[in-house]
């Protein structure tokens, strides 16, 4: 779109946003001056969904080339906390091959589903999708990526799903902090008392081991509880890393699911600025629909 209508819609979007009552309080200075009324729909105008149809997304969380998270993921969780991950991940296998990718892609690619498909770039601490998975030879951690770029990238949102998806990263070191405890897990603690800023350049982290194998992203998925208490400012990291990364224009997230009830599941707008010039800016939080 064009730079008026996309400043237009940002600001439609954002105006919709504080009328619903859905950004953090207080309502960042950014759109302060905006006026807390949602426009009035034009008598003329009727808006019509692609098709006449209802666009569903299928989110796909936990994934990336070759690891099954779950198999390693699984015994990290459980040694934080034992009795609620008394699954028998012995029994799960360590691996979802490429195989079975291909076939679930090439069924979705025929019958038009189309989302978010999650690449964790550390997963669960095995190893480094940018570098070498051990278990699996380069050649084949160079297929499973080729894969992904040919096969999914034209029907589907890559994201990061932050670093490892259980153990928090020191990105100074690259290695997973000593202490195995809810505050250094990326699904609990650690996250709901950083800033903005430190949640970006953990985010941006994740974002360049993608970047570095080719895969674009214009946004994040939180594992578990990442940013749960501390929204505003994951938004505001979302924004600042994606956009630091990528240059995405508009970067989105993924963060809660509402699956019941009458609240409203439309995307939410979080600190909008420069809506009147050539440069818009804000984090779009999609909400998701179904639970796992």
């Amino acid at each position: 779109m064009d730079d008026s209508t996309r400043r237009r819609f940002i600001k439609t979007a954002a105006l919709g946003t504080v009328a619903a009552g859905w950004l953090p309080d207080p309502i960042p200075r950014a759109i302060e001056g905006l006026a807390r009324v949602r426009p009035s729909q034009a008598d003329d105008v009727t808006v019509l969904n692609p098709a006449g149809r209802v666009p569903i997304s299928l989110i796909i969380d936990d994934s990336t080339c070759l690891v099954n998270l779950a198999y390693y993921g699984i015994p990290q969780f459980r040694e934080v906390f034992p009795s609620q991950y008394p699954q028998p991940w012995r029994e799960l296998p360590r691996e979802i091959p490429d195989s079975f990718v291909r076939t679930f892609g090439e069924w979705c690619h025929e019958h038009g589903v189309k989302g978010k498909y999650s690449i964790v770039p550390y997963p669960a601490c095995v190893g480094w999708v940018d570098r070498f998975l051990p278990g699996w030879s380069e050649q084949e951690l160079r297929e499973s990526l080729r894969l992904v770029r040919e096969l999914m990238l034209p029907d589907w949102d890559i994201h990061p799903e932050m670093i490892s998806h259980t153990r928090v990263i020191d990105i100074r070191t690259g290695r997973p902090f000593p202490e195995a405890s809810p505050a250094y897990m990326e699904n609990w603690e650690w996250s709901q008392t950083k800033s903005a800023d430190e949640l970006a350049e953990y985010m941006a982290y994740a974002l360049r081991i993608l970047k570095n194998v080719d895969l674009p992203c214009e946004g994040i998925t939180t594992p578990g509880g990442f940013g749960s208490r501390n929204q505003s400012n994951l938004a505001l990291g979302t924004l600042e890393a994606v956009r630091d990364v990528y240059g995405a224009e508009i970067p989105h997230y993924f963060r809660d699911v509402i699956d019941e009830g009458e609240e409203s599941v439309a995307p939410r707008i979080f600190h909008a600025s420069g809506l009147d010039g050539p440069d818009p800016r804000c984090a779009v939080h999609i909400v998701g629909c179904t639970g796992d």
